[in-house]
């Protein structure tokens, strides 16, 4: 696969007013994300919930819809998965538990020292625990962390890892992920887990507690068309991409803060 992109022509083009403006106003709106009353006390709580509800639109945005409710009985080991699509949320979540262990707290005394895992180590890992449970019925164990493209992981970790403003480096990451899948399987869930980690390690969303897939599920068929307008050789097309992955994101920040609301009031959403 040629993998031989024009980045200083994409670079230039990620680097427009238009794009700056949008990453300006979600660096405002996630201000608010940061010093959100609920998170003072209840930020395990709200991270937890966060797991789920991405695990839940993120499998539903692939197809697998299922109950929020029950999704949230089975995390907790009061329910079993009922049918494939729950299975697939559930794996979903079982990564953004992982990812989500890996972050310091939130509100402590003392500084927690997290040990720092490399990119690769943190795509690998993912890959892990999104496919546990096919190790055995539709994957080998050979196919599990092993990319079946390693010099398209190389740039989605090189993207990642760019000093690009972060919203800029998640749309370009996931837009890749899109384009050149890197594993045999679940590799756009794998570029979701990775872009949330960097978002909160990178310090754009250190809360860890932003449900940024709602929007892309509201408005999947123009995301869907966005995505497969995207080339590469063309780099109008993969600003337009980014434009609309960070005017979605803004939008996720006021049902982020509902949701923290209901945490902190002791209600969830059961749908």
């Amino acid at each position: 696969m040629d993998h031989d992109i024009g980045w200083a022509d994409i670079d230039r083009a990620v680097r427009e007013r238009s794009v700056t403006d949008r990453i300006r106003a979600i660096d405002q709106a996630i201000i608010d994300l940061r010093f959100a009353e609920g998170l003072r006390r209840n930020w395990e709580a709200v991270r937890a919930e966060t797991n789920i509800q991405l695990a839940y639109v993120e499998a539903a945005s692939d197809g697998a819809r299922t109950s929020l409710e029950h999704l949230r009985l089975a995390s907790i080991g009061r329910a079993g998965a009922t049918d494939p699509a729950e299975a697939l949320a559930l794996d979903y979540w079982r990564a953004h538990l992982w990812i989500s262990q890996q972050w310091p707290p939130l509100n402590t005394r003392q500084p927690v020292r997290i040990p720092h895992r490399p990119l690769p180590v943190v795509v690998a890992s993912a890959h892990k625990f999104v496919c546990a449970r096919l190790v055995g019925e539709t994957l080998t164990e050979n196919a599990i962390a092993i990319p079946s493209d390693s010099a398209s992981v190389r740039v989605f970790i090189r993207i990642l890892s760019s000093s690009l403003p972060v919203p800029t480096r998640s749309a370009l990451a996931i837009a890749w992920a899109y384009a050149h899948p890197f594993f045999s399987v679940a590799s756009q869930e794998v570029a979701r887990v990775v872009v949330r980690h960097v978002m909160v390690t990178t310090g754009f969303e250190p809360t860890g507690t932003l449900v940024w897939m709602h929007p892309f599920v509201e408005h999947q068929a123009e995301v869907k068309h966005v995505l497969q307008e995207v080339d590469w050789a063309e780099p109008q097309t993969v600003g337009r991409w980014v434009k609309t992955w960070i005017t979605l994101m803004g939008k996720a920040v006021d049902p982020t803060l509902e949701m923290i609301r209901h945490v902190q009031a002791g209600t969830v959403p059961k749908t």
